[in-house]
């Protein structure tokens, strides 16, 4: 390490030969030496750290996140006299002997006033020189701070390096942040000729993780008015790429100073993001973003959180308690108002409750303190324990202070409820395209192509962040990325999104579950009824069960009920089948064929009973759910609706004619198109719309013939001529463009009377307007076409 450094520092002295690159890149040197010192002595303190030290150290740990040149050099004034102190790195004594820490900051003070925020001129330039020797004395001072390659990784004596930069390149750290996939740093290699930028993540266990770490009880403080000192131990914001959320967060802001409303509920199901709102809420307000007028002296957070996503998958949070008469006793201890002993832990939650707040009364902090409660669903695991978590939680609120509660369920509590849906499409997108930013990936997708993606996932923040991080570790596509979420939610990726919410299903109500998965996911009203039927169970108690969940989405189309379960919550519940015994699955199955039958009888009525030629195709509720996706724009999504419905639906005609016009419009896939119009035709062969849009779609393909065909079968079953005539031209002009045929049929003067021809019997309405609008459209493009053909 030492000897690369000092070959940086020699090219910067006699290779680049330009004053400001020198003065650039001689500073760039500086910095990166500041960060492996900084980041060195800190490795080293932790690694022998008394408990005393953990304060200081964590704030250390935090300055590093996002360090400023500034803060390096304070991490190192701090860090160097506690190391000194337990005989470690005494030659480094020279930093405040030989005043290194005070020209450090002169040269940071200088960086800032020039470079960085003022005027960076040829005198600055000029001294290039003079800052690479002061460079040279602080690497001499400090030098030993820097790790060495190791078998293993990076070290500095047997201590392994915070960040696991690769071995081959030094690297200039830009940043560590809390992700809901794990800790992520980003760092550029250190070159004069082209540097590059990446990311890593670090384990679990490593340095960053130790000291930040959201079960951490280290009590800090912050100043922030005259009136206001709080204090609080509370992780700091999980993301800096926080997107949405504004109804929420203005619900939370309302319940804050509303000083009456003791408890808060934020519900949601698993990877929504509901730890990530609290934190980023409580932040805001400590960071004077959030205007409040409740001030609480303490904020105390408890998580009873027992795993989380991470580099490795699932991974299991070691030493965490479930229990709120834990989180209590944290709380009594973090405010140092007693001696925890035995009597403690033996006494019954109402006692230990009463105590705390006794004693919580007489140092004058009842209804000062804001008690967070993270994951509340792990505090039981039993349905008749949930009451007793309730009545402790309400009282709790009613003797200490006010609570903070997050959770999967919809607690059955007294609180101001505040739900945590999924991202809206937009800022699901948004979050995706900066996070392939951030990771410097390039998406090779449009804004639809990347909204398509996160609908997929469920517009859930944790699989957003988690694709952007595999699209950057492993270099796949986006696509592929998708795809290895969508495995994944069926192991361990879904036993942390959907196993807890499944545990607390009744087994009738699990198979009514299973059916759903195996229908496609999508029912209405009726194939509910027919299912839950099945099953023994009544449609009010699934339903129940559903919204407790969130598998998915209910929503209402022409008055009726649908339900959409979504893509991983179905690939979740699809593993929880193939677990079954032979003879439960099979009792399923016989169920889900029951009901397929007697479904399509229902489907096959409604046809009948239907006019209209569009509601017709769209009976089945996958095919509403393609014209839905369809109207928004995600033709993706929509082509996937339509795959599915015409598998579910395939006796209906007219779904088949709109897939085909929907291959034909929007994806322009000529070759599927006819063969899905070609399908429907054969279903109904005198159709007037049917056979037009064939008529449409052999137009664009060229073929006259064929074209003229369907066309005039429309025309001979009542489908208006001048529609007729319009789409008879456009074939001719398809075949005239595409083939460079300007005679017989394609004949300009031809398509010429066709489309004169087609703007005769036209109604005079807003449709008559786009009509003709289309008529002169195509005559501009044939009289342009034929003049560069000299026809």
């Amino acid at each position: 390490m030492r000897k690369k450094f000092e070959k940086l520092i020699d090219e910067s002295k006699f290779s680049i030969v330009d004053d400001g690159v020198r003065y650039n890149f001689a500073l760039s040197i500086f910095r990166t030496i500041l960060g492996y010192a900084a980041l060195g002595a800190l490795a080293v303190a932790e690694s022998d750290a008394d408990d005393a030290d953990l304060s200081l150290l964590s704030q250390c740990a935090r300055k590093l996140t996002k360090p400023a040149d500034g803060d390096l050099v304070s991490i190192i004034d701090t860090l160097l006299p506690l190391l000194w102190s337990k005989g470690q790195f005494p030659d480094t004594g020279a930093w405040f002997r030989e005043e290194h820490s005070k020209r450090c900051y002169a040269i940071v003070f200088e960086r800032n006033n020039r470079l960085g925020h003022g005027v960076f001129d040829l005198v600055t330039a000029q001294k290039s020189n003079e800052l690479i020797s002061e460079i040279e004395r602080v690497f001499d001072c400090i030098g030993q701070l820097l790790p060495l390659a190791g078998e293993t990784g990076l070290l500095i004596g047997t201590t392994p390096f915070p960040i696991p930069f690769p071995g081959d390149a030094i690297c200039c750290f830009r940043e560590v942040a809390r992700k809901s996939t794990g800790w992520r740093y980003r760092f550029q290699t250190l070159d004069a000729s082209e540097s590059r930028e990446a990311i890593g993540y670090l384990q679990a266990e490593s340095l960053f993780p130790r000291l930040l770490s959201e079960n951490r009880s280290t009590l800090n403080s912050r100043t922030i008015s005259d009136t206001w000192r709080p204090l609080f131990v509370l992780p700091i914001k999980q993301t800096e790429s926080f997107l949405g959320r504004s109804e929420q967060m203005d619900q939370l802001k309302e319940w804050w100073n509303d000083a009456y409303s003791r408890t808060c509920l934020i519900y949601g199901e698993g990877g929504i993001g509901k730890t990530t709102l609290a934190l980023e809420f409580v932040n805001r307000v400590l960071e004077e973003e959030i205007e409040i007028t409740w001030e609480p002296d303490y904020i105390f957070f408890f998580s009873s959180k027992q795993t989380r996503w991470g580099v490795n998958g699932m991974e299991h949070i070691p030493g965490v308690q479930t229990s709120l008469t834990e989180a209590v006793i944290r709380l009594i201890d973090a405010l140092d108002i007693a001696s925890i002993g035995q009597d403690w832990y033996s006494a019954s939650p109402t006692d230990l409750v009463n105590r705390a707040a006794q004693l919580i009364n007489e140092v004058g902090l009842k209804d000062k303190i804001l008690f967070i409660i993270d994951n509340a669903e792990n505090l039981v695991r039993k349905r008749q324990d949930e009451s007793d978590l309730s009545a402790l939680i309400k009282l709790i609120s009613r003797k200490i202070g006010r609570v903070m509660v997050t959770s999967r369920r919809r607690e059955e509590i007294e609180a101001e409820p505040i739900n945590v849906p999924p991202l809206v499409d937009e800022d699901a997108a948004k979050l995706l395209e900066q996070l392939l930013e951030e990771s410097g990936v390039e998406a090779n997708a449009d804004h639809n192509k990347l909204k398509s993606y996160a609908i997929r996932i469920g517009c859930k923040p944790i699989l957003i962040e988690f694709l952007a991080k595999y699209a950057s570790m492993t270099q796949a596509t986006l696509e592929r990325g998708v795809q290895e979420i969508l495995k994944q939610e069926g192991g361990h990726l879904g036993q942390f999104l959907f196993a807890d919410g499944w545990g607390r299903i009744e087994e009738n109500s699990r198979h009514v579950f299973m059916a759903i998965a195996q229908l496609g996911g999508f029912v209405d009203d009726v194939l509910l009824a027919l299912v839950t039927e099945s099953f023994g169970v009544r449609r009010d108690d699934w339903m129940s069960a559903y919204e407790e969940t969130r598998y998915g989405d209910a929503n209402f189309f022409s008055g009726k009920q649908e339900i959409i379960l979504d893509e991983g919550a179905r690939s979740f519940i699809s593993g929880r089948y193939h677990e079954l015994p032979k003879e439960v699955k099979k009792k399923i199955d016989i169920a889900v064929q029951g009901c397929k039958t007697k479904y399509a009888e229902y489907l096959a009525a409604q046809r009948i009973d239907v006019k209209d030629r569009i509601e017709k195709a769209f009976v089945h509720p996958l095919a509403r759910q393609a014209r839905i996706a369809g109207a928004k724009g995600d033709n993706e999504l929509a082509k996937g609706f339509y795959e599915q419905a015409i598998i579910a639906d395939p006796g209906n005609p007219y779904l088949f004619d709109r897939f085909a016009w929907f291959s034909m419009k929007c994806l322009r896939n000529l070759e599927v198109a006819e063969n899905l119009g070609k399908h429907a035709a054969s279903l109904v062969p005198s159709d007037p719309e049917v056979n037009f849009t064939l008529g449409m779609i052999f137009a664009r393909t060229g073929n006259v013939a064929e074209a003229d065909n369907y066309l005039n079968i429309a025309k001979e079953n009542g489908k208006e001529r001048y529609l007729i005539l319009l789409q008879m031209a456009h074939a001719r002009y398809t075949r005239a463009w595409k083939e460079s045929i300007f005679d017989g049929e394609c004949d300009k003067a031809k398509i010429g009377d066709l489309l004169s021809a087609s703007k005769i019997g036209a109604p005079r309405t807003r449709a008559h307007h786009r009509h003709n609008e289309e008529v002169e459209t195509l005559r501009i493009k044939v009289k342009n076409l034929y003049r560069k053909a000299n026809a």
